[in-house]
């Protein structure tokens, strides 16, 4: 029984325990207090930034250098002596002026020769008294006693000969005694220093040994080495042929000494005669006058020969150039810049040049734009973050901004569209939203050619009269790309509207694969820039072409995932293309794609409204241009090799005769020419580097700078290069022109700036 008992309770008391924990675990849930689920607390990072402002700025290249005299010496006696007596200032440092007598040699020997020739003189002075004396008697006894023609020896005429010669030589001898006495006084030639010194009293010398080095102290010159790269920024007299005046720039000289830096002024005279074989450097010549005068400073030394310098030379101006920290770069090319709304967006920029502390970026970023400087370890595109050194004055500029953005009228005083206006010209039936505005137009794409670029040239130059029509044509015309397009592809047609002489048109896009490419996107492409014309009430639209005046059309290709979109705007009267706009982006994009390529259309819309109204000239002549021979400037040929010079010119003359944009003139016209093409060829071994400037013959500044790179093996090839790069240079300039005179009061409003291409 008691067995029984016990084998019950082992089983019962596990169970009832077990129950009572879990009775227990269970209300303790159920009476447990409710947990308030509270959000993440994020705090954005903090960011350093710096305010874009558009500016003039001053280009200037650094080098260093070592100065040197511009005239040196050594001094040499004519006569050979004892020095009996040498000047104070005879010694290394010592300064003279010309005319100093610095040594003197013994003149004794020379003093007792110039007697011994004085006393040769006398004697040749009286065979001739006598000799002349002899012949009057001879002549008088030939008159009394003889007869017919006497003989010259009878009347003693070869003996007077000689005694007029032997009196010459006498004289000759007596004046180079004479001179030789004046040479025992050794004169300074001009106003210099004593470099060394290397002879004193009691020591004998003789012709030709060198009794000292000097140098002029009128003038000192530094010579600078310059990296290839860096003469782009400068104007340097590159010593042409036959021409007198050439630039000079200032240069400022930097030294330190006894603890103190000190500065001094000179200009650029020269280039070298060549290049560096080694390093292809180009080293030029600063003179500095008058380098030992006194100055204010009492602790200023001279810029003494031998001086180690660095050297700041003054270059061209550029303008509309956005100065950044170097620390705001990103990858390449690539900066951060806070938006309105405190978020991170990356923007693509076109640097002109780079330094070490700044970036000089001629495009991609607007005034009043905010990039970061501070180290961020993953930035991301909309990441939020907030300003670190914003004082209220920056952030009043940059809200004002934001304010007046979306306020921008869309008139001829107003020619580009701010993306604020560009949304607000999309059709009801297509919404935009803020994310969808800044995906249609990032900053990193969109049409490479605008009325506000950034880009502008880098030197201020005369504009001349722009030229009829602009030869920047595409292999495939927008009209003929209408007609084989597809008629799926047809534009909608526009609402009815009174045609005037300024009609526009949307042609059907046209399709370059042959497949992978879906049809309807020609036909949503031509529709979205339709239906953005058609809310432009000042814009008259047609849907035959035959009465357009401008027909906006173009061609669509894809490369794996990516798709480019080409639109040209053709002026029909004369069949030139006012503007070609690349915009590149992804199959993926859809609808934005198409936005951003009519918000890139519409963008130059006043083009439509300018051209032909009377505010742009309907017939004005093309520029004169005229191509100067190329310079050779290698450091030399062999008499088989081809004369590259001449090759590259006749490419490029040829090249420039066949644009519509340009009347070329012969190289002997270049003095009436408005713009002139020249250049240098530098060969290394089978690599030649062709670089070539236009420039604005009125001004005489730089209006482009093309370099281009091949080899002697390739040479059709490299003709084809140069000319083809100079060519795109003309026209860009021409085109720019165009747009100057088309939008001649038309303030420049920020815009996105695209990637150039």
């Amino acid at each position: 029984m008691n067995r029984v008992i016990l084998r019950t309770l082992q089983i019962l008391l596990p169970l009832v325990v077990l129950g009572a924990a879990g009775f227990a675990a269970f209300t303790m849930i159920g009476n447990r207090p409710t947990v308030e689920t509270q959000a993440p607390v994020f705090t954005p990072p903090g960011v350093r930034v710096h305010e874009v402002t558009l500016e003039q700025v001053q280009m200037s290249v650094t080098s260093q250098g070592t100065v040197r005299p511009r005239t040196e010496s050594q001094l040499v006696p004519e006569i050979a002596g004892r020095i009996t007596w040498v000047a104070p200032s005879f010694a290394e440092g010592g300064f003279f002026d010309t005319g100093d007598v610095l040594v003197k040699i013994d003149p004794f020997d020379y003093e007792q020769e110039l007697v011994s020739t004085r006393s040769q003189l006398a004697q040749s002075r009286l065979r001739l008294a006598q000799e002349e004396a002899e012949a009057e008697v001879a002549q008088r006894e030939w008159n009394d006693l003889g007869r017919g023609d006497p003989r010259e020896l009878t009347l003693r005429k070869p003996q007077l000969d000689d005694a007029h010669a032997s009196v010459a030589a006498a004289e000759a001898h007596v004046v180079r005694a004479e001179r030789d006495l004046e040479r025992a006084d050794i004169v300074a030639p001009y106003t210099g220093r004593i470099r060394k010194k290397n002879v004193d009293i009691g020591q004998f010398v003789r012709v030709g040994d060198t009794i000292a080095t000097v140098y002029s102290v009128d003038t000192a010159e530094i010579r600078l080495p310059l990296p290839d790269d860096q003469i782009a920024y400068l104007d340097l007299p590159l010593s042409y042929r036959g021409v007198d005046q050439q630039p000079q720039p200032s240069v400022t000289l930097q030294a330190t000494f006894a603890g103190e830096t000190h500065e001094w002024q000179g200009r650029v005279v020269r280039t070298e005669s060549e290049i560096d074989p080694v390093s292809r450097m180009v080293h030029v010549v600063v003179e500095v006058a008058d380098p030992y005068a006194p100055s204010g400073n009492p602790n200023k030394p001279p810029l003494a020969v031998g001086m180690y310098v660095e050297a700041e030379i003054e270059g061209r101006t550029v303008r509309d150039i956005a100065v950044v920290p170097r620390a705001a770069l990103r990858g390449r090319d690539q900066v951060l810049v806070v938006t309105a709304d405190d978020r991170l967006s990356f923007r693509d920029i076109d640097i002109f040049r780079r330094t070490t502390d700044a970036l000089f970026v001629r495009a991609g970023l607007r005034e009043g734009d905010l990039v970061v400087t501070s180290p961020l370890d993953t930035p991301t595109e909309g990441m939020v973050v907030q300003l670190a050194n914003a004082d209220p004055g920056l952030l009043a500029r940059r809200d004002a901004a934001a304010a007046l953005a979306p306020l921008a009228p869309l008139t001829p005083s107003s020619p580009e569209l701010t993306p604020a206006a560009a949304e607000s010209t999309t059709p009801p039936t297509t919404p935009v939203t803020a994310e969808r505005a800044a995906a249609a137009a990032p900053p990193s794409e969109g049409a490479p050619e605008r009325a506000a670029r950034l880009d502008t040239p880098i030197v201020p130059r005369a504009t001349s009269a722009p030229p009829a029509a602009v030869a920047a044509r595409e292999p495939d015309p927008p009209a003929a790309a209408a007609a084989d397009a597809p008629t799926s592809a047809t534009a909608p047609a526009p609402a009815e509207r009174a045609v005037g002489p300024n009609a526009v048109t949307v042609a059907p896009f046209r399709i370059l694969n042959r497949d992978g490419v879906d049809p309807a996107l020609g036909a949503a492409v031509t529709r979205a820039i339709a239906d953005r014309l058609r809310t432009l009430v000042d814009v008259a639209m047609t849907s035959n072409e035959a009465d357009a005046r401008y027909v906006i059309g173009g061609s669509i290709q894809q490369v794996g995932p990516m798709v480019r979109v080409t639109a040209h705007i053709v002026d029909t009267a004369d069949g030139s293309v006012l503007r070609a706009l690349k915009i590149d982006g992804s199959v993926d994009e859809g609808e934005r794609l198409e936005a951003r390529v009519a918000a890139a259309v519409i963008e130059h819309v006043d083009i439509f409204r300018f051209r032909g109204a009377g505010d742009v000239p309907s017939a004005s002549r093309a520029p004169a241009l005229a191509v100067l021979p190329f310079n050779d400037l290698s450091a030399g040929r062999a008499a088989s090799d081809v004369d590259l010079g001449a090759v590259i010119t006749a490419a490029v003359t040829d090249r420039m005769a066949s644009l519509s944009a340009v009347d070329v003139v012969a190289s002997t016209d270049a003095a009436t020419a408005e713009w002139v093409v020249r250049g240098g060829i530098q060969r290394i071994g089978d690599v030649v580097r062709v670089t070539a400037r236009l420039i604005d013959v009125g001004s005489g500044s730089v209006v482009r700078a093309v370099k281009v790179d091949g080899t002697v093996g390739a040479l059709a090839a490299l003709q084809d290069q140069v000319a083809s790069a100079i060519a795109d240079a003309v026209q860009e300039t021409v085109a720019e022109q165009v747009t100057a005179a088309a939008l001649p009061h038309a303030a420049v409003a920020p815009a996105p700036v695209g990637r150039l291409s």
